[in-house]
């Protein structure tokens, strides 16, 4: 792998993550094996080997990437005063709806959602003025989690509203909850 140049390492990894997704979204009730990830990305077991110690390995990275494209969203969100949960989770939602629909879905990784919450948490706590307040876990958990619920059901249902009208929906539920914000 040191012989590689960077932008044939960086495909190559992409190959093996993108092959990976393909058979764990095939059907993810089932273990994705190293051998089904080779297979499908059309490499050699070494070559599998240079990137990732397991199968689980490269579906941690691909939750990985995911869960800081959330935290990314949701920093410039908050930098550019465009914070708005709801509009944070349509954008991503937007982008990488495919995958976060399946790894949130009835079949996926029951601990995916947690990793995404704790990539936003700290910009959201911050960003929405929960600060130390008493209830503020238990407000962003709530928020969050209903969230990240309707937008899997959102896709699920094959985007049956469209991004503006799914956004309105959750800011229009999102501020009955500023409104009473608890101390």
């Amino acid at each position: 792998m040191a012989n590689k140049d960077p932008e044939r390492k960086a495909a190559t990894r992409r190959r093996i993550m993108d092959a990976c997704w393909d058979v764990y979204a095939a059907d993810p009730a089932n273990a994705v094996t190293v051998s089904a990830i080779v297979k499908a990305a059309g490499v050699h077991r070494s070559t599998f080997y240079e990137y990732f110690s397991d199968a689980p390995s490269v579906l941690s990275a691909i939750e990985d990437e995911l869960a800081e494209a959330f935290g990314a969203e949701a920093k410039r969100a908050f930098a550019t005063g465009g914070a708005n949960p709801a509009g944070i989770v349509q954008r991503v939602y937007v982008r990488h709806g495919d995958r976060l629909s399946v790894l949130l879905g009835k079949s996926g990784d029951p601990g995916f959602a947690c990793r995404l919450k704790d990539a936003i948490r700290p910009v959201a706590v911050s960003g929405l003025g929960l600060g130390d307040k008493a209830f503020a876990p238990y407000l962003f958990e709530f928020a969050a989690s209903g969230i990240l619920a309707a937008a899997t059901l959102w896709y699920e249902r094959g985007r049956d509203l469209t991004p503006a009208e799914f956004g309105e929906g959750i800011r229009t539920l999102l501020s009955s909850i500023a409104s009473s914000r608890l101390t």
